[in-house]
C-alpha cells in the first residue's frame, strides 16, 4: 500500500505551487498577461523535451541532488535510442508554439509555460515537474485513496498554514481530487481554488505514474475553464513510452540435501556376545 512517506515526491508537488500562483496572480488584471510575460523575454524556442529516466543501478556513484535520480536529458536523436529495459521515455511538448512561451529553465528542473499575450482569454501558466515514482505499479485502491483522501488533507495542511501567515486572507480549498487513466497509465486528477483577497486562481493538477516516474502537469488561470483546457492540452501533447520489463532474476535455489539413515554413535554400538561355552566331552 502507497503511504504518505512513501509520496514525499509529490508532498513537495504540492506545496510547490503558490510560488507560481502568486505569479499569475500579478497578471491576472486587465491585459495583465503582459506583466507575468515581462521576464521571459528571449525565451528558449525550444518546443518538445525528450528525457530518458532509467532505473537506477544497484550500487551507484553520489551525483549531486536532482528531481529524478538517472535522469537524462539526450540529443536530438533522443528517440532513434533504444529504450533500456525497465526504463521510460517521456516527452513533452508545446501543444501550439504560437500560443505558448517557455520560461528558461536549468536542466532537470520544472518547464514553466506562459500562454502568451492576448491568445487566451486570462492569464494562464502551466508548469511539468517530473519526479521518482514510489512505486511501478501503483495499488489502485491506495491511489484512490491518496487522490481523495490524503492529497486533500495537504492542500488543507496547506491552506491552514496561508491562513495563518496572511491573517486570513489567502486559503486554499480542494473543488475535486480522483483517480483517472492519462495516456494508459494510472493518474490522480485534482483541482483546486486558491483565494487571496478578493482574487482567485484555479489550479488544474494531472500527476501521471509512468514506471519509475511521477510526471505532473499543473496549470493555474483566473479562468476556471482556462486552466482546465490548458492541463488537458500539455497531457495530450505529451508522449510517454515504456523499454522492455526488467528481467526477472530468480532467487537462489537452495540444493537440495539426500536424507540418508542416520548411524548409530560408536558409543550406541550393541557388543555382541559370544554363544555360552559348551562343556567339552574328555
Amino acid at each position: 500500500m502507497l503511504s504518505m512517506e512513501r509520496f514525499s515526491s509529490t508532498r513537495f508537488l504540492s506545496l510547490s505551487i503558490l510560488v507560481p500562483v502568486r505569479a499569475v496572480l500579478v497578471g491576472s488584471g486587465a491585459l495583465g498577461l503582459a506583466l507575468i510575460l515581462a521576464s521571459v523575454q528571449g525565451v528558449s524556442a525550444q518546443n518538445a523535451d525528450t528525457q530518458d529516466i532509467t532505473p537506477p543501478p544497484a550500487v551507484a556513484p553520489p551525483s549531486p541532488p536532482q528531481p529524478v535520480p538517472g535522469l537524462s536529458v539526450p540529443s536530438a536523436n533522443a528517440n532513434d535510442k533504444p529504450i533500456p529495459p525497465g526504463g521510460v521515455r517521456v516527452t513533452t511538448r508545446v501543444p501550439d508554439p504560437g500560443k505558448w512561451d517557455r520560461v528558461p529553465s536549468a536542466p532537470n528542473t520544472p518547464r514553466t509555460f506562459n500562454c502568451k499575450a492576448l491568445a487566451c482569454p486570462d492569464a494562464s501558466r502551466v508548469i511539468i515537474t517530473t519526479l521518482r515514482s514510489p512505486t511501478r505499479n501503483p495499488d489502485p485502491q491506495a491511489l484512490e485513496k491518496y487522490a481523495k483522501v490524503d492529497f486533500p488533507k495537504l492542500i488543507r495542511a496547506q491552506s491552514a498554514a496561508q491562513d495563518v501567515l496572511s491573517d486570513g486572507a489567502n486559503k486554499m480549498d480542494t473543488l475535486s481530487s480522483g483517480v483517472a487513466r492519462l495516456k494508459d497509465h494510472p493518474a490522480i486528477v485534482n483541482e483546486t481554488k486558491f483565494t487571496a483577497g478578493k482574487k482567485i486562481i484555479f489550479i488544474n493538477t494531472a500527476i501521471i505514474f509512468a514506471g519509475p516516474i511521477m510526471l505532473r502537469f499543473s496549470a493555474m488561470s483566473p479562468n476556471r475553464e482556462l486552466a482546465r483546457k490548458s492541463v488537458g492540452e500539455f497531457v495530450a501533447a505529451a508522449e510517454i513510452s515504456e523499454g522492455p520489463p526488467l528481467p526477472v532474476t530468480s532467487g537462489v535455489q537452495p540444493v537440495p540435501v539426500p536424507l540418508t539413515p542416520s548411524k548409530p554413535e560408536p558409543s550406541q554400538t550393541p557388543k555382541t556376545q559370544s554363544p555360552p561355552n559348551t562343556p567339552q566331552s574328555l
